[in-house]
């Protein structure tokens, strides 16, 4: 796997900061996916692949920016606008104290 120097990094393009691990707290996962932000970032991906930039890194502490760049992806996926093949998604969790903690959080993310 190769990977690109240049990025395009998802911690400024979240709908908000507030954590989904708090239900408190959680944004509804529909509001932010019918938000302007959502169709903003699915330009951005467009924009991203035109020109060239494939790598799209986000992270489980930057707010609503992983849910949203997996929706955005799986979207244009599903479409046919891109295909899986078309870009490198990564994203960061925090180290855990053993590996079924770890491996809850990483599924997390990819809910």
């Amino acid at each position: 796997l190769e990977m690109p120097i240049v990025t395009c990094g998802g911690m400024r393009v979240q709908w908000t900061w507030l954590p989904d691990s708090i239900p408190l707290l959680a944004p509804s996962k529909k509001k932010v996916l019918k938000s302007e932000s959502q169709i903003n970032l699915k330009d951005v991906v467009r924009t991203c692949l035109q020109v060239g930039l494939n790598h799209f890194e986000t992270a489980r502490f930057y707010g609503t920016s992983e849910m949203q760049f997996v929706d955005a992806l799986s979207e244009l996926m599903e479409s046919g606008e891109i295909t899986r093949d078309d870009f490198i998604f990564q994203t960061k969790i925090q180290p855990k104290a053993t590996g079924e903690e770890f491996l809850k959080v990483f599924n997390t993310s990819w809910a």
